[in-house]
């Protein structure tokens, strides 16, 4: 579709042209529109609705009548297409979705009209609306604002100055989307985002999809598109061999975000490390040429309608002096070669170094600084050094263009850290030099250099222990310092050392990684900390198209407070799209039939997730050491833990937003209700009824006999839609399970305290649905915006509240580390007490390599994550038995340099120890960065038993006496510790089995010794968390889809 070149918006009456009488269906596919986010306006019963969606699109049906949504959501599930396909209804005038996220809009009928003033809020840029009426389809299309600029390679443009001419990117407070992958799979070994552009409406990028747990497994690495303004997957492609993804810790190497750029209407790249260029369709990701004699790229630049190429001819482990190196420029259409170098100045070409700009090419050739013709390749002229630099593959020389000036940074040699760098000015056409100054490299990663407006900035202090950074800037041309601002650790606090990336900047803000994601205003001193947010290893953050990504990381600093996935977020909106006030609480069919429910409880029910409101894992029951299937039964999608009541059995199918209620004695299906967005745990349920909270932002409360809607309560002021992980769910979404205690509904919606407004702690009556207390959860100045952290001495604990399953331990409501009473007071710090929590949220199944649980009151932060699951009760999966706590994870202590499961010396165990372990000094080997055997001393918490288990326990619970497990079994179960090789080559060998995708064990023991008592082969392990025991019975949800009774 083309855009607007004017700054008015075009409407134009379709009757008459060539839309005239056409459906919805045909307005789509005349509009030539691809993938992205699409809102249908009146969708009806959504068999229409259903017709728009196809891989790489998203849609929303609304309508007004509640009736319609409902015959719309169950048409979609049995098309198989719900959560790609939705529907929900609107208020008069309004559309529930966020400012600038939706590509297309199709208004076929509702009453009242929806303004197109709204219409235009919701379109993202060159996003386009039909609207039908009386006289045929009216069209209406969004430009694209001036004040936003793209990001076309790894250091915005070919002229390596890394700013983008972007006024509206600023402080992050709203998120736009976030999306897969959760984490970036190690924080130890290669980095998972390989590289990440933006051509101004999309986004392309090179990520490792491999397995998460461990590094064992071998990456998948793909080539992938999404929409800049909504995040919606376009395409994906594999790509064959790539970096070697075990290389050591920040090891490089620096030409790897310079594998793609888009330029000219096409994404060029190299599909493997031995494939050629080829140019691909930015919107389909096929392949429209291949560059025959470019085996072997590494680097690509597009200036001025050229290719500008760096070949490698060889490879090494070390240096980029080892790698025989080539310059090639071809002709992108014809692919013809316009010059080339293969000189020995090409041969000691510095990895990442090529700029052009200005009609030259300069490069770091390790003894010099060469400028040539970009034209023809004709030496212009030299800067030869005092003597050559060696730099490794994760070192590098920085060259930037900036009008008839060639800034040039590096080390003045073997300096470690930084010290001894260089920044120096040298003129364009002559290669006099014009100005030198200090310069600072910083923790594997080189001098940063920004042009903005005329004036270089860049840091000159060692930066370990020091409050230096960007705190000078000096003009282009004569050096001299024209602005300084204070010293960055005058302003927030600062971590050890600086980010392993290049930080980026817009005309406005030099953003850097430290503590988390630092905001420097160019404009004036101030500068501002953003704790909650990470870049991602050796690449960092992208700002372009009014927004901060931030893709998926690997790092447990402020692991409290942290938000993770692929992130886009937005500066302060004054839409006040945020602050509508819109009805909260809807009355169903039953809402005056709950008074004299018939209901039956027992001890050996399991009526809420992990057992009971302690999340103890916990029974009374007892279990067989033989159970046998009673039956099995499919149910649809990816399944939740079950829970048990009454003699019913209740699960979610997450992504199909439906709740199942299955005979427990047969698994019969008794009925199902659809919400509006992910269940992503099963619902609790309470005298009678069911009770559960949905992505789409709303707590649901059925009549458990037939389903019938007793009340539905959002979770926030108002109802706005976003795309998340794939689906469309609530700015404030709400988790699956609902902690009810004495008749009183508790939950939390939203997504962190410091991001959309914060959160919204209530407590809720659940007959009634009405609101006896809500508390909002905003840990930021609410005048400022800033952080309570940034000026505080410990840089490592800040005051965070993330979203997860309320917990009760008798005294306090926990949520994650937080904790509040029973009126939503929330508690001090020091008053806390322990509970079972998980750091990342107990329905995180992806077992990051950071996860565990714990039995504490906080989770470890900064560089001492991994410090409090070493001393306190703690693995993948715990249960609480009495005075005891038992549980499957790996070995200990934990160090901050084990987080390679299945790589290095851990194996996975079963254990018990007290809640209140004894805690000794302990001497154990660990393997560091680079996989060698060490011995270290730490604090560990003894077990009072611990042994090994050959189940990968994904799920787990305490029935009387007994501990059932069940999960993949553990192929490493009889691998000596030592033996690195072989427990990697055991994983490799038997992946399907080790990732849960073949069959499963089920082990039951002793909780007095661990001792087994029996075992039994599972068809397919449990989805995690998905066992339970009720009725002297075994209920599992498993990976393969189905739902079982053991017996």
């Amino acid at each position: 579709m083309k855009s607007i070149k004017s700054t008015c918006v075009l409407f134009l009456l379709m009757s008459g042209l060539s839309f005239a009488g056409q459906g919805v269906r045909e307005i789509v596919d005349a509009s030539g529109f691809e993938g992205g986010l699409i809102v249908h306006v009146g969708c009806g019963d959504g068999e229409i609705t259903a017709e728009l969606y196809k891989e790489g699109r998203l849609v929303l049906g609304l309508d007004a009548d509640p009736r319609n949504v409902a015959k719309a959501r169950a048409h979609f599930l049995e098309k198989d297409v719900t959560g790609d396909v939705v529907a929900d209804r609107m208020l008069p005038g309004t559309l529930p979705l966020l400012d600038g996220t939706v590509n297309l809009v199709v208004v076929s009928g509702i009453k009242p009209n929806v303004a197109s003033e709204e219409i235009l809020r919701v379109l993202a840029p060159e996003g386009v609306a039909f609207v039908r009426g009386q006289g045929g389809w009216q069209q209406i299309e969004k430009p694209r604002p001036t004040e936003i600029d793209s990001w076309t390679h790894f250091l915005h443009g070919p002229d390596n100055n890394p700013v983008a001419a972007d006024t509206i990117v600023g402080r992050p407070f709203h998120m736009r989307w976030n999306g897969e992958p959760r984490w970036q799979r190690s924080h130890d070994y290669l980095a998972s985002m390989s590289a990440l552009v933006s051509d101004g409406s999309k986004l392309f990028y090179i990520y490792d999809k491999g397995e998460t747990s461990t590094m064992a497994v071998l990456p998948r690495w793909m080539l992938a598109a999404r929409d800049a303004f909504n995040g919606v997957v376009l395409w994906e492609r594999p790509i064959k061999e790539w970096e070697d993804y075990l290389r050591n810790f920040r090891s490089g190497p620096v030409h790897l975000p310079r594998s793609l750029i888009v330029a000219d209407g096409r994404l060029y790249t190299f599909l493997g490390y031995d494939e050629p260029l080829v140019a691909l369709d930015p919107g389909s990701g096929k392949t429209l040429q291949t560059y025959a004699g470019t085996e072997g790229v590494r680097e690509i630049l597009y200036a001025d309608g050229r290719l500008y190429l760096v070949i490698h001819e060889g490879r090494s482990e070390r240096s980029y002096s080892e790698i025989p190196k080539r310059i090639l420029v071809l002709d992108p259409g014809t692919g013809k070669k316009l010059w080339g170098k293969k000189d020995a100045l090409a041969k000691d070409l510095s990895g990442a170094t090529l700029a052009v700009g200005s009609g030259v090419a300069v490069y770091d050739a390790r003894q010099s600084l060469e400028c040539v013709d970009a034209v023809t390749g004709k030496q212009l002229w030299r800067y030869q050094r005092t003597s050559p630099v060696q730099y490794k593959l994760y070192k590098r020389a920085v060259t930037v263009i900036s009008g008839n000036t060639v800034l040039w940074a590096g080390s003045l040699g073997n300096r470690r850290r930084g010290r001894g760098s260089f920044l120096a000015a040298f003129d364009l056409k002559t290669g006099d030099e014009l100005w030198r100054a200090p310069a600072q490299e910083v923790f594997n990663s080189p001098v940063e250099v920004f042009v903005i407006k005329g004036q270089v900035w860049s840091r000159e202090g060692y930066e370990k222990g020091a409050k230096s950074g960007y705190s000078v800037a000096r003009d282009l041309r004569t050096g001299k310092v024209t602005h300084k601002r204070p010293q960055d650790g005058d302003i927030f606090s600062l971590s050890g050392h600086a980010w392993c990336y290049m930080n980026k900047a817009t005309t406005r803000f030099i953003i850097r990684g430290e503590a988390g994601v630092e905001f420097l205003s160019t404009e004036n001193d101030s500068g501002y900390a953003h704790h909650f947010i990470r870049g991602t290893c050796q690449y960092g953050v992208l700002p372009c198209n009014g927004l901060l990504y931030t893709p998926p990381h690997s790092c447990a600093c402020f692991i409290n407070a942290k938000l993770n996935g692929f992130l886009a977020l937005a500066p302060k909106s004054d839409s006040g799209i945020y602050n509508r006030q819109e009805p909260a609480l809807e009355k169903g069919e039953a809402y005056s039939e709950t008074s004299n429910l018939k209901y039956r409880s027992s001890k050996s029910d399991w009526p809420t997730f992990r057992a009971d409101v302690e999340r103890s894992l916990s029974v009374s029951g007892s279990v067989s050491n033989t159970p046998s299937k009673q039956w099995e039964v499919n149910v649809p999608g990816k399944l939740s833990a079950p829970v048990y009541a009454a003699g019913r059995l209740y699960v979610s199918s997450i992504d199909l937003h439906t709740v199942y209620a299955l005979d427990g004695k047969t698994g019969a299906q008794i009925w199902s209700y659809t919400a509006g967005g992910r269940i992503d745990t099963p619902p609790t349920i309470h005298k009678g009824l069911v009770v559960f909270g949905s992505a789409d932002g709303w707590v649901y409360c059925l009549r458990a006999s037939d389903a019938k809607l007793v009340w539905r309560f959002r979770g926030s002021n108002a109802d706005l839609r976003m795309v998340s992980y794939g689906q469309l769910e609530s700015v404030w979404p709400v988790p699956g399970n609902i902690l009810v205690l004495d008749d009183n509904a508790y939950f939390a919606s939203g997504r962190s305290s410091y991001i959309d407004g914060g959160m919204f702690l209530y407590k809720l009556d659940v007959r009634s649905g009405e609101v006896l207390a809500k508390k909002r959860l905003y840990d930021r100045d609410p005048v400022t915006g800033i952080e309570p952290i940034q000026n505080a001495k410990n840089r490592y604990l800040s005051p965070a509240v993330l979203p997860d399953i309320p917990s009760f331990d008798g005294t306090f409501i926990s949520i994650r580390h937080e904790q509040f009473d029973l009126n939503l007071a929330r508690i001090a710090e020091e008053d806390k007490m322990p509970h079972v929590l998980s750091a990342v949220g107990f329905a995180d199944d992806s077992w990051w390599q950071r996860t565990s649980q714990m039995y504490t009151t906080a989770a470890g932060t900064g560089f001492g994550w991994y410090m409090p699951n070493s001393v306190v009760p703690s693995g993948r999966v715990i249960a609480l038995d009495g005075d005891n706590v038992l549980g499957f994870g790996r070995t200990l202590p934990y160090s901050p340099f084990d987080n390679f499961a299945g790589l290095n010396l851990k194996r996975y165990h079963i254990f018990s120890m007290p809640r209140k372990p004894v805690v000794k000094r302990t001497q154990y080997e660990t393997v560091d960065w680079g996989e060698r055997i060490k011995e270290r001393t730490q604090n560990v918490a003894m077990h009072t038993w611990s042994r090994d288990v050959a189940v990968r326990a994904r799920a787990l619970l305490v029935a009387g006496d007994k501990m059932v497990l069940a999960g993949p079994k553990n192929v490493l179960y009889g691998v000596k510790p030592r033996a690195i090789e072989q427990g990697r080559r055991v994983i490799r060998e038997n992946v399907d089995a080790f990732t849960g995708m073949e069959d499963g064990l089920l082990e039951i023991v002793a909780t007095k010794d661990g001792k087994t008592l029996g075992t039994v082969t599972l068809d397919s392990p449990p989805v995690y968390h998905g066992l339970i025991a009720a009725d002297d019975a075994l209920f599992m949800t498993t990976t393969a889809g189905t739902v079982v009774r053991l017996q």
